[in-house]
């Protein structure tokens, strides 16, 4: 499972206070790559899952160059009934890649129950799939996002703006929460997703970006509101 796909890309994240984001905005229109919109902004939703022991956590926060996270993918509004995707998501250094598993028929509303939630997803993957997804299927936080898309001029790079972050703590909970949030900063995310093979071109993409990069991960950020630290 941790072999890299040859959907294997680079991605680099940087993050800033809400403040901020006109003035990327205008660096994405000025700079020489010439980003345009890609596609209309839309609603994302994340359940992240780990293992008792919190590993996807701790590989994060101490940097293990090999990592996984588990997730469940949605789109829309909560209220929308929609087909989502279990992902797991796989980072070698800058490298990431994804696996991504279509479950159907299942009902993700305020108060749903865990069982049913996990049941049903974990009848819709293959057995390997569904032996690691048992193991490491504790729900711990649900976020919710806006997502901007946008590709260069020629159409090998592309960088998505995450903004109006909500956190929703799932710890402890015997049911779905999503009514009550966790508070956080007012921030946004962006990422530069790109082929291997252009890497030897982003320095002069990137050489006045606004921003500074950084170690960011949505699932770390979301789990330490929740967990107050």
């Amino acid at each position: 499972m941790s072999i890299p796909s040859k959907g294997t890309r680079c991605e680099i994240k940087f993050s800033s206070y809400q403040v901020n984001y006109p003035i990327v905005k205008n660096w994405l229109k000025s700079n020489n790559f010439n980003f345009k919109k890609e596609y209309n902004n839309r609603i994302v939703n994340n359940l992240y899952f780990d293992s008792n022991n919190l590993d996807a956590y701790k590989d994060n926060i101490y940097g293990h160059s090999s990592r996984i996270k588990t997730r469940f993918r949605w789109y829309g509004d909560f209220n929308e009934k929609k087909i989502g995707n279990l992902e797991l998501k796989f980072k070698r250094n800058i490298y990431g890649w994804k696996k991504k598993y279509k479950v159907e028929k299942l009902t993700l509303e305020n108060k749903t129950k865990w069982k049913m939630i996990k049941d049903t997803i974990s009848k819709n993957l293959p057995f390997k799939t569904r032996i690691f997804f048992d193991r490491n299927s504790k729900p711990q936080i649900v976020n919710q996002y806006e997502r901007e898309y946008f590709i260069s001029n020629n159409k090998k790079y592309r960088i998505t703006i995450d903004k109006n972050m909500k956190i929703f703590n799932q710890r402890n909970y015997n049911e779905l929460n999503l009514k009550k949030k966790a508070t956080i900063q007012n921030y946004f995310i962006l990422e530069v997703k790109f082929e291997r093979s252009y890497y030897n071109k982003i320095e002069s993409l990137l050489h006045n970006i606004p921003i500074r990069a950084s170690r960011n991960s949505k699932y770390i950020n979301s789990m330490r509101a929740v967990i107050g630290i």
